[in-house]
């Protein structure tokens, strides 16, 4: 038994520090993804997090996973894993993008998302400094593009959920009251609660965070709307 024990003690260090590059990845990858949240993205820590820990585990799999099957005259491709982790990134990052009436939007969320598919495949391929100085640089362009060009017409998205005075033309009245505010709404989910109210939920696209206090005193002196709550599309 101690023999064994002590067959497995090199084995169990070289499992802990793969584990390590997966691990390293997925703080790497939740940074990023906390500074997209913050900016009320789509994408946020937990997709960040999750993107840049699989593609890390992806390819510490492709490199280490098949030596039990390596033997004379079969060769393994240590790369053909790795190569279908940067193909299949371009699907998630497909369903990132929106597509509006005036702009495109998510193009910077998804191209982050194909950053940290790099980040977590750095740190799988055991590229400490890389992968970490490819955070930094990452981290620092958002930061210092963002304070250096941000303008008051960057556009946020904030989720609502409104619930109406019942009537045949409630919708209708809501959204024209919105509209001639230059308040956009997308995504719109109506419930009927029968008689009593009408529950809708939608996102509201809003220039600058300064105009989340207007929209909010919009609501609130609308007398059609019984309640509502705003909260951070993330």
């Amino acid at each position: 038994m101690p023999q064994v024990v002590k067959t497995m003690q090199p084995e169990l260090m070289a499992q802990m520090e793969l584990l390590l590059r997966i691990v390293v990845a997925g703080v790497c990858g939740a940074f990023i993804g906390l500074e997209r949240q913050n900016r009320l993205k789509n994408a946020g820590l937990k997709t960040h997090l999750l993107v840049a820990l699989t593609s890390a585990l992806m390819v510490v799999i492709s490199k280490y996973g098949f030596f039990d099957v390596i033997s004379q005259g079969l060769s393994v491709d240590a790369s053909r894993v790795a190569a279908s982790v940067a193909s299949g990134v371009g699907f998630l990052g497909a369903g990132l993008i929106l597509a509006g009436k005036h702009e495109i939007m998510g193009v910077t969320t998804a191209a982050g998302i194909w950053a940290t598919v790099g980040i977590g495949m750095a740190f799988g391929a055991g590229m400490y400094f890389l992968g970490t100085s490819a955070t930094l640089v990452i981290l620092f362009s958002q930061f210092l593009l963002h304070q250096r060009f941000i303008t008051s017409n960057e556009y946020f998205g904030e989720r609502v959920t409104v619930t109406l005075l019942p009537s045949d033309d409630a919708l209708e009245r809501f959204q024209q009251s919105l509209s001639q505010n230059k308040f956009e709404m997308s995504d719109i989910k109506v419930k009927s609660s029968g008689a009593e109210a009408i529950e809708v939920r939608f996102v509201v696209r809003i220039k600058g965070l300064h105009q989340i206090g207007p929209l909010g005193d919009l609501l609130k002196q609308d007398s059609q709307v019984q309640s509502f709550s705003i909260s951070k599309l993330v």
